[in-house]
């Protein structure tokens, strides 16, 4: 998680400054005070958040505790400055349900931004997690009209 890095401002403003690149960041959304920070000081120019589960399964999945408040108000922070943002979830079958995709979309009141990954076991760094078989696109689409599918 980036936002956990106390240099992270400062390389930033390097990349901002200096080297003039656009800047996306990746986050969980677990330090909204950071994330509210860098995008009010125009630091980044995209941001890509994940939603891994629903508010009741978040430390779960997550494997260490997790505030969903803090989650929340990072959704809140995102939806309310003007940055690019992306939230989406990797959609893992047995750890994740097509229930739980719809709690998820509920939690984002239908943000359009919201994008659901397609698990890829292939790229699991848990090697127990390599003999799951991916999940087929069109169990998402069709439980979820409407909802953008990446994989």
């Amino acid at each position: 998680e980036p936002t956990l890095y106390p240099d992270l401002e400062e390389l930033l403003e390097w990349f901002r400054e200096t080297a003039q690149i656009p800047v996306k960041l990746d986050t969980n959304g677990s330090r909204p005070e950071v994330l509210d920070r860098l995008v009010r000081r125009g630091l980044v120019d995209a941001v890509a958040m994940d939603v891994k589960a629903p508010w009741e399964k978040y430390s779960i999945l997550s494997g260490v505790p997790v505030e969903p408040d803090r989650i929340r108000s990072s959704i809140e922070i995102l939806r309310s400055l003007q940055v690019a943002v992306e939230f989406r979830t990797t959609f893992v079958p047995g750890l994740l349900t097509i229930e739980d995709l719809r709690r998820i979309r509920l939690q984002l009141d239908g943000d359009p931004r919201w994008v659901v990954q397609l698990f890829r076991p292939e790229h699991a760094l848990d090697p127990g997690l390599r003999d799951i078989a991916p999940p087929a696109r069109e169990e998402i689409t069709s439980a979820l009209p409407g909802v953008r599918v990446r994989g």
